[in-house]
């Protein structure tokens, strides 16, 4: 074969490369807009259920790895002491979001800036992202309000 012929080959297996990169980047920006969208839909179930003080459905509803994470006293306190100190969750805006793919586990988390009946705060939410949607993984907030009043 030429030396020519082989620099074509060359190059048609660097366009396939490309091309199967492509269609596979666009795969995953797809998977991870439907995420982003059942993890908002979860966002507003859980700030339905917090707002209702349904920790239970809240619990029940998350992952394992979060229910191990803290025991179920702890996350009473937590969840009741937000709810108590900055009342209803009124209206929530996504600050920024993200996908995290590891040992073939994804995951997906969502800062949001919420207002509160009481005041306001910036909530971490991590979901467990698989075939049949999200579950809850992580849950953080930091407000001035929860911690000052």
């Amino acid at each position: 074969m030429s030396q020519h012929g082989n620099v074509t080959l060359a190059a048609a297996r660097c366009r396939a490369v490309v091309v199967l990169a492509v269609g596979l980047l666009s795969l995953a920006g797809c998977a991870g807009n439907d995420s982003r969208q059942r993890a908002q839909a979860a966002i507003d179930v859980f700030h339905g259920q917090l707002n209702r003080g349904d920790f239970d459905a809240i619990w029940n509803g998350a992952d394992e790895a979060f229910r191990k994470a803290a025991g179920r006293d702890s996350y009473d306190k937590f969840l009741g002491a937000i709810h108590r100190k900055l009342g209803r969750a009124l209206h929530t805006t996504t600050n920024s979001w993200s996908v995290n793919s590891f040992n073939l586990h994804t995951s997906m988390m969502l800062v949001q800036h919420t207002e509160f009946e009481h005041g306001s705060g910036t909530e971490t939410f991590t979901f467990a992202v698989s075939r049949d949607g999200v579950t809850l993984l992580g849950y953080f907030i930091q407000s001035m309000e929860l911690v000052t009043t």
